[in-house]
């Protein structure tokens, strides 16, 4: 089967929606409200489709209402990595996306990157992020050319909007087929939600894909768990994204408009269980977060709250973009697996998927990438049907 194509999605046809063999796709359900599957409800309705999102607590309540929104043209461009054509396509989108939606309105602007060793002591070189002070070392490692920013909640709260998708809250725990086909998404407490003949599915579960990843025959997707704080500051920080050296560790600063999001001291990578709300960080990671925070902001970051998230990640740390047929389920679509760089390759995915949906494949990217991060590329595993 060529992986590029999705045999269940044939041609985009007048008046939106897309023929599914001799059927039309009227609507896609998209399960997830995060910037993966807000992302593909924007560039689905662009298409002329009709979007509902089921999501299990609220739009953008997980990794993306608290991540960080950096964003890099290349920095997945190194050793043929298929995530780099999809970075790429992303860094222009965001670009578009904020002349749509308006800068300020998601947070968009460029900035700067610095990488810098901040030692205890022997400080000697003034960094251009200003407000490390001193440090031992420092390389500029992104520039306004190449580095930008945007803020996700905002971002992806404006997608869903941008889409007129209809939003239930709704916690999707399993599905049931037929005819290798999608018939019903099971909803906890006991409900279901029927698809119709004219309707298709897109998973953008992130962590969570293991609700319906192992019917389908795919690997586990794991979380990694990330700490975060959101600090005010006044007066802005200097526009420089600083990834630093500190004490072993790699906390990083992300300068916006009026605050600075600090971030660091994760955890492993796990398989998660827990709801989004009920995620918090070990005490030992929020001490160290803590730490850093008091020594480059000072007491800018008093009382400000630790958050923390899961960042969702395969098994071979690449995204999971394509289409379900070859999993028993023609009608479906499995977006998930995008690691730190969910913010950043958020709209290229969504624009793929409604390209495989709305066109039978997706042209975005290469082929080569497209196969890549296709499910296809997972050995065949027991599926129940």
């Amino acid at each position: 089967m060529d992986r590029n194509k999705g045999a269940g999605f044939v041609t985009a046809m007048a008046g939106g929606g897309t023929s599914n063999g001799n059927v039309r796709v009227r609507k896609v359900v998209v399960v997830g409200g995060g910037i993966i599957g807000a992302s593909s409800a924007y560039f689905l309705a662009k298409r002329g489709v009709e979007v509902e999102v089921l999501e299990s607590n609220g739009v953008a309540c997980a990794a993306s209402g608290k991540a960080g929104g950096f964003l890099a043209l290349d920095w997945n461009d190194e050793g043929g990595n298929p995530v780099g054509p999809l970075s790429r396509a992303s860094f222009t989108l965001h670009k578009e996306l904020a002349q749509e939606f308006g800068p300020s309105a998601i947070g968009y602007r460029l900035i700067s990157a610095v990488a810098a060793n901040i030692p205890e002591n022997a400080r000697h070189e003034a960094s251009k992020a200003s407000y490390l002070g001193s440090v031992s070392k420092e390389t500029v490692i992104g520039t306004t050319e190449t580095c930008a920013q945007v803020h996700p909640e905002k971002l992806t709260k404006a997608l869903i909007r941008g889409s007129s998708a209809k939003v239930t809250i709704a916690k999707v725990i399993g599905i049931n087929r037929s005819d290798s086909k999608i018939a019903s998404l099971r909803i906890e407490g006991g409900a279901t939600r029927p698809i119709a003949h004219d309707e298709a599915v897109v998973f953008a579960l992130g962590p969570w894909s293991n609700l319906v990843s192992k019917e389908l025959g795919l690997p586990t997707f794991y979380g990694q768990k990330a700490l975060s704080m959101v600090v005010p500051t006044d007066p802005p920080l200097s526009p420089y994204a600083a990834f630093t050296n500190w004490r072993g560790k790699n906390p990083e600063i992300y300068p916006r408009a009026d605050e600075a999001y600090v971030c660091g001291f994760g955890e492993s990578l796990r398989m998660v269980t827990e709801k989004p709300d009920e995620v918090v960080p070990l005490e030992s990671g929020e001490r160290q977060l803590r730490a850093f925070t008091k020594e480059i902001l000072g007491s800018m970051g008093d009382g400000v709250p630790v958050r923390a998230c899961h960042l969702p990640l395969t098994e071979d740390g690449i995204p999971v973009i394509g289409s379900l047929e070859s999993n028993g389920a023609e009608n479906g679509v499995l977006a998930a697996g995008h690691s730190c760089w969910g913010i950043l390759n958020g709209p290229a995915t969504g624009k793929a998927v409604s390209e495989l949906i709305c066109d039978g494949e997706i042209s975005l990217i290469p082929k080569w990438a497209v196969s890549s991060i296709s499910p296809a590329r997972f050995p065949s595993r027991t599926r129940s049907r």
